[in-house]
């Protein structure tokens, strides 16, 4: 019976130490366990339409080195920038990293990099500098192409010789503006260079002010008599279809 009841005591006491053992595992392991997961920031256009994936501009609230910002957070340093804004560009970053990216203490914002497309071609545009201003090759194509949507809502303020508000190809889109050289709201154009200027701008309405401006030959020293004016704008109807003027006459 003796032998039974101390038995007995060895197992409960081998029972316990044991209990206790795993408790003191857990305890230790516990501070591990229950880290604090990484902070997370905003991502300015992540998962917008025509998304890039994994590719991101960062803007930076300070100095730091921006490969190394970069590599920290699982990303690849594709560009510097260091005039307009300071930052980079970065490419393979999952979601998750870009966001512990954005919460950066040198970071001021990360943007996701999207695909912007065009779907509207004009064929035979009336104005070379149409034709010109949606490519890159100075040669042309023959087209002009842009969104359905271009120039919605924009007013194109060309400061110049005036505008012939009148001709044609505006389609009653283009209004005066201040005259600086007559003083009044009347920006007829005096020269004819502000009315191809205001027919090259795609926008739905065009404002051209006039200002006044001199020049100097060699032989003479008089100001030019015809000063460049400042009309207004040319535009207030469907930027769909664009006309330049070929002439202001």
């Amino acid at each position: 019976m003796a032998l039974h009841k101390r038995s007995s005591r060895l197992k409960l006491t081998a029972a316990i130490t044991a209990v206790a053992a795993a408790a003191g595992v857990t305890v230790l392991s516990s501070p591990f366990a229950g880290a604090a997961p990484a902070a997370q920031g905003h991502v300015y256009g992540a998962g917008a339409e025509g998304a890039v994936a994994g590719s991101y501009i960062v803007m930076l609230d300070e100095k730091t080195d921006k490969q190394d910002l970069a590599k920290e957070y699982g990303g690849k340093l594709r560009r510097n920038y260091s005039s307009a804004i300071n930052g980079f560009s970065a490419s393979g970053l999952s979601e998750t990293e870009a966001k512990r990216l954005a919460a950066d203490p040198s970071v001021a914002k990360v943007v996701q990099n999207k695909k912007f497309t065009i779907n509207a071609t004009q064929d035979n545009p009336p104005s070379w500098g149409i034709d010109r201003i949606d490519q890159a090759g100075t040669a042309g194509d023959s087209k002009y192409t842009y969104p359905d949507s271009a120039g919605e809502g924009v007013t194109a303020y060309v400061i110049d010789t005036g505008v012939r508000i009148t001709h044609k190809d505006f389609e009653g889109r283009a209004a005066h503006g201040f005259d600086a050289v007559d003083n009044d709201d009347s920006a007829d154009d005096g020269n004819g260079h502000g009315t191809h200027v205001a027919g090259t701008s795609p926008a739905p309405r065009t404002v051209s002010p006039r200002r006044r401006r001199s020049s100097r030959s060699a032989s003479s020293t008089t100001r030019a008599r015809a000063p460049p004016r400042a009309s207004s704008p040319a535009s207030t109807g469907s930027p769909r279809t664009t006309r330049a003027p070929p002439s202001p006459t």
